[in-house]
């Protein structure tokens, strides 16, 4: 089990070592010391991060290693800062947020972190609904056990090289502080949760402070970090079977509250998108810069090793921008330069992000994974009004105030002089247009549609952003504008924030606020002792085989949550979507054979020839049996010449291939 104390103390160790890192590095974003410090972490996490995805391919992940590598991107990072006087700010304005601003968001920030953490009842335990994604955590256990690059823990198919086809740079960086600190995967997984949440909402609170000269922004900010889509309110209240008539059943896209609990690695590269952008809009203004591109390229990478979805979102903002931008540099003659810096960030990019690219390419290479279509918002027949309805129904429904907000800002504007220049505006403008645009025309069809789902965060943010700046500034608007943001507020805001409140409370809180003792609750208290016993019989590089229906009713959908949390061990096939999204190339056949061959043995079904395909085709080392499952009664277990029984208590028992 995790401890409170424990992930405090992580958490201290990741703002910690992104503050300095990322705070000189901050010079290139800010004048103000104050502000610098809301967007230090999340640069310097972004850029260490980048590092340990380099340097860890090619030496192993120790804690020497990894202090190490810090202590090199540190210094670094300090040259840098002292070797430039950072003239052209973005942002020059002197406005500093309040502190209690800043303690409102951390407290917003650790309600993504409660999801992840147990609650105990009694002799049982609860989760919250998001936990089901932190089965991840078994990434981490890998890497920590058997370094990187990481064998897929999820499956393990003879015959292929088991590689991990993900981009798990952000469990690399959880694993690097496991590795460093003897803490667990789980531990360094939820404080990674925390500080991902806590340091986006900070960066975009520096983006909305400095771009509105107010420090009412940085309230704003913490009230639509808790916007949720109003369509919840919509389905669970009001019009849901009255809008079922011309709405399809597409999954559709989701705000900060709901990204942050679920998936705080696309959470993260959306941060590290944010801030590239806007440092490449200082490409535009001056001459070669080579230390600013590296920092760029730096980032670049990140993006990509932390999220392919936000890297294909990113890559689109960066071209279209500088199509955009391309005729000024043109026209000023800084045309060379600007070519110079772009293929310097490029070069960078691709040697830091070299070892995520050169494995990814082999993955994609032999399966399809991104399709053309026009997002599906309205049933036949009112199928031609998609793309209409995509801007005019989807999007209002899903981010409301803050996407509402938004297009008022650009079409109302502000009766005084804007405090960025041309390039700032362009870039926050393309940062939510193209990925929304994006999502619109382009869907991943590996598992889900996660290109749509994620690319769209980098938007999310810089709305949330822009949202409060235009909000914070009501006085400087023109009457008519005022009136309407009176009106959004009434409208859209404080439903958002009831919709928000509504999904804090049904997915990250229930399990707290209704606590319940179930039997799966209750085997997950005891298994502590029974992973312990088959780590001591299984080496940290092979796999084992569980029951994959084991404790399902502990996460939203079927999910091995025990071995995945407790284990520290690899599984040979583990169910449900795992299996699906982590496979290696091979057919979705195998995948199905793998799932009902489990089954059928866990069940008390199998024959010798299920167990001799469990040992040969599916390298499941190690047979895991609990009193829940069928196998356990079965007199023939201890005979078999395939597995042999190796440890046995009234909880479990334990099998060895023989």
């Amino acid at each position: 089990m995790v401890s409170p104390f424990s992930i405090l103390v992580a958490i201290s160790i990741f703002l910690i070592a992104g503050t300095v890192v990322g705070f000189p590095l901050s010079r290139h974003l800010d004048a103000l010391p104050q502000r610098r410090l809301l967007v230090a972490p999340a640069l310097g996490l972004a850029v260490y991060a980048g590092g340990c995805g380099l340097a860890f391919r090619f030496f192993p992940v120790t804690p020497i290693s990894v202090m190490s590598l810090f202590a090199g991107v540190a210094i670094l990072s300090f040259a840098a800062g002292r070797a430039d006087d950072y003239k052209a700010t973005l942002f020059p304005g002197g406005v500093a947020p309040p502190l209690a601003a800043i303690i409102a968001a951390a407290a917003i920030a650790a309600l993504p972190a409660f999801a992840v953490m147990p609650h105990i009842t009694g002799s049982s335990v609860s989760f919250g609904d998001p936990i089901f994604d932190h089965e991840k955590v078994a990434i981490i256990d890998e890497i920590v056990n058997n370094g990187n690059p990481p064998h897929n823990p999820f499956v393990s198919f003879a015959g292929t090289g088991n590689a991990l086809n993900y981009y798990y740079l952000w469990y690399l960086l959880a694993a690097a502080l496991s590795i460093t600190t003897r803490l667990s995967g789980w531990t360094a997984d939820a404080a990674l949760t925390f500080t991902t949440a806590f340091t986006s909402v900070l960066t975009v609170i520096w983006l909305a402070t400095g771009y509105s000269g107010k420090k009412a922004a940085a309230w704003w900010v913490v009230a639509t970090c808790l916007i949720g889509p109003i369509d919840i309110l919509l389905n669970n209240f009001l019009l849901g079977p009255w809008l079922d008539q011309f709405r399809t059943h597409q999954h559709t896209f989701e705000p900060w509250i709901i990204q942050a609990s679920w998936v705080p690695q696309h959470v993260f590269a959306a941060t590290a998108a944010v801030m590239a952008v806007l440092l490449i809009v200082k490409l535009f203004t001056r001459s070669f810069d080579p230390a600013l591109c590296v920092l760029i390229g730096v980032l670049a990478a990140a993006i990509y090793a932390s999220s392919v979805w936000v890297a294909i979102g990113f890559v689109l903002i960066v071209i279209v921008l500088t199509l955009v931008c391309l005729r000024d540099s043109v026209e000023s003659g800084g045309f060379g330069f600007l070519a110079q810096n772009m293929t310097t960030v490029a070069v960078t990019a691709v040697i830091v992000a070299s070892p995520f690219l050169i494995q990814q390419a082999g993955i994609l290479g032999n399966t399809h994974t991104v399709d053309v279509w026009v997002f599906p918002v309205l049933q036949y027949p009112y199928r031609l009004f998609n793309s209409a309805a995509y801007w005019l129904f989807l999007l209002p429904l899903d981010f409301g105030f803050i996407y509402l907000a938004w297009i008022l800002s650009k079409v109302g504007g502000r009766k005084d002089e804007p405090l960025v220049s041309v390039y700032v505006e362009r870039a926050l403008t393309m940062l939510v247009f193209v990925p929304l645009v994006a999502a619109q025309f382009l869907h991943s069809v590996i598992a889900n549609n996660d290109l749509g789902w994620r690319a769209i965060i980098p938007s999310v943010l810089v709305m949330m952003a822009m949202a409060s700046a235009f909000a914070a500034n009501s006085v400087e608007h023109r009457p008519w504008v005022h009136f309407t943001r009176n009106a959004l507020i009434v409208l859209t805001l404080v439903p958002g924030i009831l919709a928000g409140l509504w999904f804090v409370r049904t997915n990250d809180l229930n399990f707290i606020l209704y606590p319940r003792q179930t039997e799966a609750g209750r085997g997950f208290v005891s298994e502590s002792a029974l992973w312990q016993a088959v780590r001591n019989v299984t080496p940290p590089d092979e796999a084992i085989a569980n029951n994959p229906s084991d404790l399902a009713s502990l996460t939203p959908w079927p999910g091995d949550i025990g071995w995945a949390l407790l284990s520290r061990r690899r599984h040979c096939a583990v169910g449900g979507s795992y299996l699906l999204a982590f496979r290696p190339v091979f057919s979705l056949a195998i995948r199905s054979e793998a799932q009902i061959l489990l089954g059928r043995v866990f069940s008390g079904q199998g024959s010798d020839e299920d167990l001799r395909a469990m040992r040969d085709k599916f390298q499941c080392r190690t047979l895991v049996v609990t009193p829940r499952d069928g196998l356990w009664a079965k007199d023939s277990l201890g005979k078999s010449q395939i597995y042999k029984l190796v440890d046995q208590t009234n909880e479990w028992k334990i099998l060895r291939a023989d």
